[in-house]
This record gives structure tokens, C-alpha cells and sequence, in this order.
């Protein structure tokens, strides 16, 4: 497989995507925004072949070496692609249609007038609810105890999606391979990393039913 067959080409005459027609098969499919150089990306896929993975990055350089590696090992249960991730998910996406989304230590922007920077923003997790399956997941991670908060709050009062789990990840909760770049940098200088577990209702509605 050449590197260029992991990138995902996007046409908005052509949108929203067909899940099976990106992929060839009918597996849930799974998310991950800011995937940085893929590590994570590539262990979630090898983890689980029977599932389909998408990851979005904006840095070109580290879209490609990911495009690169995942050739490499032949991973066919992967597309990459360089996008604003608002954009993506509300241009390309199908509604309901994602069974799980990764969020792993986005830029927290503390200045106060990079604010409206931040990726979490009210439009932002209800774009994430209306995308995610019914049952789907929403797993998040950071090391910045207000912007964790923040997050929280914005989840609480503009979705209903039920919080499964939420506080401070013990470093043994999950092995090395499971964790993206940062955190092993993070968890190496004895950062805390705070983790949001969230899921929409079985029943397809948002609340937990």
C-alpha cells in the first residue's frame, strides 16, 4: 500500500462520507482529533482490525510521516487526513455514524484572549453528540486541571451525553502502548492526566435514557 492510499481525499460534492465506501467493509468507526504522528492511532487499529479509524491532524509534516508508517504496516483499517476538525465532522461525517471519539490533550490556550482558540467549545461538543452513535463513546484526556473543569462544564450544561467516568487516570490504568506521545512525555515529569469518559444513549437519543 503506498502512503498516499492512507490519506483521505475530501470533496464536498461528494459529502457526507459513506463509512463502507471509505473502507470497504460495514466495522464502527472511530475518531481520534489531534492525533499528532499516530502512535495511539495505529495501536487502537492493530488492537482492533475489525474496526475503522480515522485520524485528523492539521501539521502536514506529521500527517504524512503517520501516512508513511501506517503504509508501512499495511493497516487497512486506517485513513488519515489534514483538516480542521469542526469542519470535518460537520462537512463529512454522517450524523450518528461514529462509535467512538479520542480527544487527547488539546491545546488548553490558557491567555485569556486565545480563548475562543480552544477546540472545546459549546459548538464543538454538540457537534461531537450529534455525530457520535447511539451507545458511542467520547474518551478525553488532559494534564491542565482548569481546562479538564472547563471541558466538564461545557459537556454537563450543553449535552446530555451521560459522563461514565471522570478525574485522575492512574498511570497503570492503561499500557504504555495506549498512550499517545504526550501523555508518556507527561507522565514521565509527574503530571497528573485527568480523563473524561462520556456516552450517548443506547436507545439513539442524546441523554442517557
Amino acid at each position: 500500500m503506498e502512503s498516499i492510499e492512507a490519506m483521505l481525499a475530501l470533496d464536498e460534492s461528494q459529502a457526507p462520507l459513506s463509512w463502507p465506501a471509505v473502507f470497504g467493509n460495514f466495522g464502527p468507526v472511530e475518531i481520534e482529533i489531534g492525533m499528532g504522528k499516530g502512535t495511539l492511532l495505529r495501536h487502537l487499529a492493530a488492537a482492533a482490525p475489525e474496526r475503522n479509524f480515522i485520524g485528523i491532524e492539521r501539521a502536514n509534516k506529521y500527517l504524512r510521516l503517520a501516512a508513511q508508517r501506517i503504509a508501512r504496516d499495511r493497516q487497512s483499517n486506517i485513513r488519515v487526513v489534514r483538516a480542521d476538525a469542526v469542519y470535518f465532522l460537520e462537512t463529512f461525517v454522517p450524523d450518528a455514524s461514529i462509535a467512538v471519539f479520542h480527544i487527547y490533550f488539546s491545546d488548553p490556550w490558557p491567555k485569556r484572549r486565545h480563548a475562543k482558540r480552544r477546540l472545546f467549545q459549546p459548538r464543538f461538543v454538540q457537534l461531537l453528540e450529534r455525530k457520535t452513535a447511539a451507545g458511542g463513546l467520547l474518551h478525553i484526556r488532559t494534564d491542565v486541571d482548569w481546562y479538564f473543569a472547563d471541558i466538564v462544564r461545557l459537556f454537563e450544561t450543553e449535552t446530555a451525553l451521560a459522563i461514565r467516568e471522570k478525574g485522575i487516570l492512574d498511570a497503570a490504568a492503561l499500557p504504555r502502548e495506549m498512550q499517545t506521545n504526550f501523555e508518556i512525555k507527561y507522565r514521565a515529569t509527574g503530571k497528573t492526566i485527568y480523563a473524561l469518559t462520556l456516552q450517548k444513549s443506547a436507545c439513539g437519543g442524546s441523554g442517557p435514557g
